[in-house]
């Protein structure tokens, strides 16, 4: 029941944050589902059922991550289309983008260095048996260096999309940047349609 609390609030702060159009109001939905994990850990009474947890969220905030990717894009592509000004919507668009897959960088890299399908299963079977199976290499390698790479591109194009000295530049920037993020992301997510990732559900 808890969990499903979490999982209203966190829409109903998304919903909120892009109504709004407020940088003030995104932070404080990015805090807002940070307080709501550290009282998930207080509430929770063994590792397991923590761990658990933040996979969820995790799973979770990837919708969110792929809707505020698409928000984003959509604006960029109107503003190159329409050659309007970079408005103070085009930037909270990059902005709500940015803060969500950071939350969702932050809560990835706890569960890689804590869960057995990351870091630990590399330090327990080796890199050889990792590497050998589709499964375990996805988890321990390919996930987390295509997530980083993905990671690191968006945020370039929103350093570029805030340095251009036109509109129309800061509008591509944003555009093909978070475009080339967005489909690394989407690459990257063990989609149960997947052959060997049937198991693993859409939320």
């Amino acid at each position: 029941m808890y969990f499903v609390i979490v999982k209203l609030r966190i829409i109903i702060d998304f919903i909120q944050s892009v109504a709004l159009n407020n940088k003030i109001v995104i932070h404080l939905c990015v805090y807002n589902i940070i307080g709501y994990l550290l009282n998930a850990c207080l509430s929770l009474h063994s590792k397991n059922n923590f761990m658990e947890y933040l996979h969820n969220i995790h799973s979770i905030l990837r919708w969110l991550v792929i809707l505020t990717a698409i928000y984003a894009i959509f604006k960029a592509f109107m503003g190159m289309q329409q050659q309007s000004s970079f408005t103070k919507s085009d930037n909270t668009a990059g902005v709500m983008f940015t803060s969500v897959i950071d939350l969702q960088l932050l809560i990835g890299l706890i569960l890689y260095f804590t869960s057995g399908l990351g870091y630990k299963n590399i330090q327990a079977n080796g890199m050889g048996f990792v590497m050998k199976d589709g499964f375990t290499r996805f988890f321990a390698v390919e996930h987390i260096a295509m997530m980083l790479i993905a990671i690191i591109i968006i945020h370039i194009g929103r350093s570029k999309s805030k340095k251009a000295n036109s509109d129309l530049g800061k509008h591509k920037a944003a555009f093909w940047y978070y475009l080339i993020g967005l489909i690394l992301i989407l690459a990257s997510i063990p989609w149960p349609f997947r052959k060997g990732f049937e198991a693993m559900g859409w939320m």
